[in-house]
């Protein structure tokens, strides 16, 4: 297996996505406000959100570059 994308990084941004989510208590502030007691997975959903959160965040900076011109008033990024 070769990598040899030159746009390629061994984190792409995650760490910084991780420490601002934790410096900014995302996972306690959803944990206080959001409410699924009786539905499946109640248990902490400020995890599941910072989960969503650091999954999507990475993945959206790259999404537009897959919107060709022709296609680009579909884009949801680009607008």
């Amino acid at each position: 297996m070769t990598f040899d994308d030159t746009h390629a990084v061994a984190h792409a941004g995650l760490a910084l996505v991780g420490t601002l989510s934790e410096h900014l208590g995302l996972e306690a502030v959803v944990d206080e406000h959001v409410d699924l007691a009786g539905r499946p997975g109640y248990f902490r959903p400020g995890r599941k959100v910072a989960t969503l959160v650091h999954a999507v965040v990475p993945t959206a900076s790259t999404t537009p570059t897959c919107c060709g011109r022709e296609q680009r008033e579909r884009c949801w990024l680009t607008g």
